[in-house]
């Protein structure tokens, strides 16, 4: 039998992290709007264990264990290609991406789709490459080729208008909400509080300052080290609990440690931690 019902198809290329969260719980979240949600995710989607209200298909190679650019590169360009044959497969009325990897190429993508009357959604998690911040013509074209831009926040918005001089009503802003369960506090108890701190080695008793995610120089693990520096030397009883993959040179942040007066205070957990430890450090 026929259905009226909007066909969305949502990519997850990245298939892990904070992007892959989020997509998730869009997706699950659409498909309690009566949407028809097919989910294509990498191969190394870690959210398998999760309720799913969704179709979820691991299509894509991932890309973090790729070491070279040209590595990723051509990973990529796979991903392109089997994200075409999954479109030629469902049929969307709309595909929804959440990064551009290679913008020209991407743009390819939407062109594409664009001939064959499918919209595409584009969410705007990092305008521009966080470390590069490269603002070239293939990037800018692909802004300007989307249907839509979703933007986390206000001022987000406002910095794609100004870099890009999209079209005001193509950019809408969506807040982003909490994630999984486990960043809801009212699901712990004194106890499960207790029992991860005595795992991660933390005191049960001393306030605990929680850094979680990728260490890359943008998001100022620097700014925070020397906060925490700093309230120590006015005699505040607190540990900094640094926990993620470094993309970064570590070094910057460790001399920063190295000079603190109370060096044992902070605790890293230098690597990604997966998506079933997660509850513990929050």
């Amino acid at each position: 039998m026929p259905t009226n019902k909007l066909k969305l198809l949502l990519t997850n290329i990245s298939g892990r992290g904070g992007i892959s969260q989020y997509s998730y719980c869009l997706a699950n979240a659409l498909a309690e709007k009566d949407i028809r949600v097919t989910y294509l995710a990498s191969r190394s989607y870690e959210l398998n264990g999760h309720p799913q209200g969704i179709k979820v298909e691991t299509v894509f190679d991932p890309l973090y264990d790729k070491r070279t650019v040209l590595g990723k590169a051509w990973t990529h360009l796979k991903n392109l290609r089997r994200l075409k044959h999954k479109i030629d497969i469902h049929q969307p009325t709309i595909c929804h991406l959440h990064e551009t990897k290679i913008p020209w190429a991407d743009r390819q993508l939407v062109l594409w789709c664009q001939h064959r009357n499918i919209k595409i959604v584009y969410t705007a998690h990092d305008i521009l490459h966080p470390e590069r911040q490269t603002k070239g013509k293939s990037v800018a074209k692909f802004y300007h080729q989307v249907d839509a831009i979703i933007a986390h926040a206000q001022e987000n918005r406002t910095r794609i208008l100004k870099t890009f001089g999209v079209e005001p009503e193509a950019v809408s802003v969506i807040p982003l909400g909490n994630n999984l369960d486990y960043s809801d506090r009212s699901a712990f108890s004194a106890t499960k509080m207790h029992q991860a701190r005595q795992k991660l080695g933390l005191d049960p008793e001393c306030p605990v300052v929680l850094f979680f995610g990728y260490i890359r120089e943008y998001k100022g693990l620097d700014v925070l080290l020397r906060a925490v520096t700093n309230l120590h030397a006015r005699g505040q009883n607190l540990n900094l609990l640094i926990a993620g993959e470094t993309v970064a040179d570590f070094g910057q942040y460790q001399q920063i440690v190295d000079s603190a007066s109370h060096p044992e205070r902070f605790y890293f957990h230098r690597r990604y931690i997966p998506e079933d430890e997660a509850s513990d450090f929050f």
